[in-house]
């Protein structure tokens, strides 16, 4: 948690998995690997690199529990998420998931680059 003050400001969440009662989906990861599942910022602290540091202190406190890697999914719309991630040195983009529904059947598929890319700040594409 982030605080200002009394005031919750921002969270981050690890898992060591993705599990489909909370995301809907389940993707297998490499077992030296952390989930990002949510970065969130209050909306009157935004822009003030508060995800940022949220983000950089997550990846601390995974390596401290011994995770090598960290995987977070992010919605090609999202620029500020997008953004925020580039700003972190090692953010590489590792491939993409595409989801089919029809009424209550889901398909999702994993498609990994075969190079993983920078992430680059949407400004920068």
């Amino acid at each position: 948690m982030a605080w200002r003050g009394s005031t919750a400001v921002g969270y981050f969440w690890l898992s060591p998995e993705i599990v489909r009662r909370y995301e809907n989906f389940e993707i297998p990861m490499p077992p030296d690997t952390v989930y990002f599942s949510q970065i969130q910022v209050a909306r009157s602290e935004r822009r003030r690199h508060l995800g940022a540091a949220l983000g950089s202190f997550g990846m601390r406190l995974a390596r401290d529990q011994g995770y090598s890697r960290s995987w977070m999914l992010i919605r090609r719309d999202n620029v500020a998420a997008q953004s925020t991630l580039a700003s972190l040195a090692s953010s590489r983009v590792l491939g993409s998931i595409s989801r089919i529904k029809l009424t209550s059947w889901t398909h999702d598929r994993l498609w990994l680059q075969p190079t993983p890319e920078p992430l680059l700040r949407p400004s920068a594409r």
